[in-house]
C-alpha cells in the first residue's frame, strides 16, 4: 500500500480534487515560505526534513514502511515538477522523472517499498526505484500499488492495472459519471464513485460488478464520502476515508470494517481512538476542514 496524507485535509489549499489521501505519516512543512517534504514517526520530535538540495520546493504524497514519494519543483515562472522518491533522508532522494518527458511534469503518489506509482504528462505509470524503470500504463494516474497491481483512474473512471497498459480493468459501475480508486490491498480496491452528484465511498474486488457503495452504511446525514485506504488485520477488513457530515457541517474521518471473507455489508465503526483524533483535529483547525 501507499498513499497520501493527511486524511481530512484533502480539500484545502492547492490540493486538487482528484488527489488521493490516505494513511501517510508525512507530507509538507513550510520553512521560510518554502515547502519541504517531511517525515514523522509519531511525534513532533521525530520530524525529518526530506527536502533535497538544488530544488526549490518539495512535497510528500505517499509512504510505505521504508520509502516516501512525492514531487520536487524548480523555478518560479516556468516550473519543473519531477516525481520524487526518498528512503528516510534528504540525501536518499531519487529523481524519478522518466526520459522523454522533458517538457512535462511528473508526480509519485504511492509506494510499497519496491514499487512506486504516479503519473507523467497525463499518463499513469509505475517505477521500481529509478527513472529508467518507468512503465507507461496509459492515460490516467496511478495512486496506489500492492506491488503487483496498481489502482487509479483513466478517462474519469476508476481502474486497476496489473503492471501493463493492456492489463487495465475498468472498475466504474454502470451509470457512473466519475470515479477513482485510491487504495489497494490484496484483492480489494477503494475510492469513490459519483452518479451526477456527491461522491460515494466505494469498495471493489477487481471488477466493476463487485462495486459496493460504502456510503449506505453511514448513519445520520452525510453529503459525500470517499474511501482512501484498505487493509486486513487478522480476520477483519478495514476501510478508512472521510465524508461531509451535514449535522456538523464539516468533513470527518471515517472507518468501516467487516469480517473477512463474509460478504455482509460494511458497518461504520465509532472507535474511541478514531473519533478522539477527529475531535482533536477539528478543534485544532477550528473549522473541521
Amino acid at each position: 500500500m501507499g498513499g497520501l496524507a493527511p486524511l481530512a485535509r484533502r480539500r484545502r489549499g492547492v490540493v486538487p480534487r482528484q488527489w488521493p489521501l490516505r494513511h501517510a505519516a508525512g507530507r509538507t512543512v513550510f520553512i521560510r515560505n518554502i515547502a519541504h517534504a517531511s517525515l514523522w514517526s509519531g511525534t513532533a520530535a521525530s520530524w525529518v526534513d526530506l527536502h533535497p538540495a538544488n530544488w526549490d520546493w518539495s512535497e510528500g504524497n505517499g509512504i510505505s514502511d521504508t520509502q516516501q514519494v512525492g514531487q520536487v519543483l524548480r523555478g518560479n515562472v516556468r516550473q519543473v515538477r519531477h516525481a520524487a522518491l526518498w528512503s528516510g533522508t534528504a540525501a536518499s532522494f531519487v529523481d524519478l522523472h522518466p526520459a522523454g518527458f522533458d517538457e512535462s511534469e511528473s508526480s509519485a503518489y504511492g509506494a510499497t517499498g519496491t514499487q512506486q506509482v504516479g503519473r507523467a504528462s497525463g499518463r499513469a505509470g509505475l517505477w521500481n526505484g529509478t527513472a529508467d524503470s518507468w512503465v507507461d500504463l496509459g492515460p490516467g494516474a496511478a495512486y496506489a500499488t500492492s506491488g503487483t497491481q496498481q489502482a487509479g483512474s483513466a478517462f474519469f473512471g476508476a481502474c486497476l492495472w496489473s503492471g501493463t497498459a493492456d492489463s487495465r480493468v475498468d472498475l466504474a459501475p454502470a451509470g457512473a459519471t466519475s470515479s477513482s480508486a485510491y487504495g489497494i490491498f490484496g484483492q480489494y480496491q477503494v475510492g469513490f464513485v459519483s452518479f451526477s452528484g456527491g461522491w460515494r465511498a466505494s469498495l471493489w474486488s477487481g471488477t466493476a460488478d463487485s462495486w459496493e457503495d460504502l456510503s449506505l452504511a453511514l448513519t445520520g446525514s452525510w453529503d459525500e464520502s470517499l474511501a482512501s485506504d484498505v487493509w486486513i488485520n487478522g480476520n477483519t477488513l478495514y476501510v478508512s476515508g472521510y465524508g461531509y457530515n451535514l449535522s456538523t457541517a464539516r468533513y470527518e474521518a471515517l472507518l468501516w470494517s467487516r469480517p473477512v471473507p463474509e460478504p455482509s455489508a460494511l458497518s461504520l465503526l465509532a472507535l474511541g481512538g478514531l473519533w478522539g483524533l477527529r475531535r482533536r483535529w477539528a478543534s485544532a483547525t477550528g473549522d473541521g476542514q
